[in-house]
């Protein structure tokens, strides 16, 4: 037996967030493997980087893989790559990898543990959604940490709809409210 080093729910709300990534960020390329995948592509911003990293919920079958893989590609000589992304170079050769790997296992979940709790949160901020929240995406919290302050980073501005200026005397109107930015209470 090991020793667990990691809190359950910390671990969780990590997967969680790397499921995400997959699911509606910028690994969406690894979400065809139909599967629970957890993971993170990358391109270092001079591309001389590219990678895909990630792990796959562990099989049903307890005597299956439980597998974590890491994709890097770059040149040996420390210069850029032209014109290539880890989209299409990292996170295909990864995905190959491992649908390759498990096309006989069966499919397991990521479990959630006790103590985990689900809210919907402002999809920018990560605060609960305020009047003017145009997404939201559901999160995952250890209990007790879901945010309790309503997003205040977009506030109502009067709107000459007409123009899409800030509204003053003499606009053509009609006169619409609409949420806009305000980062005046942001560090």
């Amino acid at each position: 037996d090991r020793p667990q080093i990691i809190d359950p729910m910390s671990a969780y709300q990590m997967v969680s967030i790397m499921e995400g990534v997959v699911q509606r960020g910028t690994a969406q390329k690894l979400k065809v493997l139909e599967r629970p995948i957890a993971g993170k592509t990358g391109t270092t911003n001079d591309t001389k980087d590219l990678s895909a990293y990630g792990f796959v919920a562990p099989s049903t079958d307890k005597d299956g893989p439980a597998i974590a893989l890491g994709v890097w590609m770059g040149n040996s000589d420390n210069s850029k790559t032209k014109g290539v992304f880890s989209l299409e170079s990292t996170a295909p050769l990864f995905e190959a990898f491992l649908e390759d790997a498990l096309k006989n296992e069966t499919i397991g979940t990521f479990e959630r543990p006790a103590g985990i709790v689900e809210a919907e949160v402002d999809a920018f901020s990560g605060l609960r959604p305020g009047p003017f929240s145009s997404k939201t995406v559901v999160e995952m919290f250890i209990e007790g940490t879901v945010p309790s302050k309503v997003d205040d980073t977009k506030i109502g501005m009067e709107i000459d709809e007409a123009t899409g200026d800030k509204w003053q005397d003499g606009c053509a109107g009609p006169k619409v409210t609409r949420g806009v930015l305000d980062l005046s209470g942001v560090e």
